[in-house]
């Protein structure tokens, strides 16, 4: 990976606030070069293990700044790096906390298909919930699988019993220290900022783009049908936009953000060189 070009796309979704998702923006691109610079080289696992270590620093520098103002503000995050492995070949890895998800759209057996590169973190999800429950917490169904508290914790002067609906986010102080907050049971973090890290080779010919989406697009959409309203359409920033607008129009009510990554290169190079990604956001 030494001297090549790393192209890094998220996708942000914020809950109890935007605090945490404004930091997130300054902060975690900051920590991320910072983390990589301290790297003896450039390689596939330094690049994972700075990944890891820049979502721990940005995490405790924003729990820092949640117990100074007494804020419950957390986020999800999406992480997607892509490198060139080779004149054929790149690398993507997908760093994933929360219910944002990964799609990629790739030619198999002559038909194209969505390939989901991410699993979501709900607190139902069979390993999630026996992290949360060896730490004390309780996974209830609340209109859906949520992470709560196991007994009520004082802050910001009120006693509160509190939930969230992913297992794993930036932020979320009092999921992840209950302890400090006077609940009772609760031996370790119940919500953690430690993502899944997955690496695939991408093949241009056969790997045609990438959806990154907040659950918001999901909750409506399945992977097979971003595929398709993306296979509507001539560029990534109308593909992007036209998620958006399917999912509202299909009644989603939470937040909605769409990136899709797409590569091109001119015809006359196409069999033998990488691909430019491309990308566009629509929120």
């Amino acid at each position: 990976m030494s001297g090549k070009k790393i192209c890094g796309f998220c996708v942000l979704d914020g809950h109890s606030g935007s605090l945490c998702v404004d930091a997130l923006v300054e902060w975690l691109p900051r920590n991320l070069q910072t983390c990589l610079a301290a790297k003896p080289a450039l390689t596939e696992a330094h690049l994972r293990q700075a990944v890891l270590e820049a979502c721990a620093l940005t995490d405790a520098e924003f729990l820092a700044r949640a117990r100074e103002r007494e804020v419950l503000d957390g986020s999800t995050a999406l992480l997607c790096l892509i490198w060139p492995q080779d004149e054929r070949r790149s690398r993507l890895m997908i760093a994933n906390l929360g219910d944002s998800r990964a799609v990629l759209c790739r030619s198999q057996g002559g038909r194209l298909s969505a390939v989901r590169l991410t699993d979501d973190h709900k607190p139902g999800r069979a390993d999630e919930r026996l992290r949360i429950e060896g730490n004390g917490g309780v996974v209830d169904m609340q209109g859906v699988w949520r992470v709560f508290t196991p007994n009520p914790a004082t802050f910001g002067g009120q006693n509160l019993l509190w939930g969230l609906a992913v297992s794993r986010a930036f932020g979320d102080l009092l999921l992840k220290e209950p302890q400090r907050y006077g609940c009772q049971g609760a031996t370790g973090e119940l919500v953690t900022a430690t993502p899944e890290i997955h690496t695939c080779e991408l093949h241009p010919a056969e790997d045609r783009f990438l959806v990154l989406a907040c659950d918001g697009i999901w909750d409506v959409l399945g992977d097979d049908d971003a595929v398709a309203i993306c296979l509507e359409h001539r560029s990534a920033e109308l593909a992007a936009h036209a998620l958006v607008r399917r999912s509202y129009e299909s009644g989603s009510d939470d937040n909605l953000t769409a990136v899709v990554v797409a590569w091109q290169a001119a015809e006359e190079e196409a069999a033998s060189a990488p691909r430019k990604p491309r990308r566009a956001r629509a929120d």
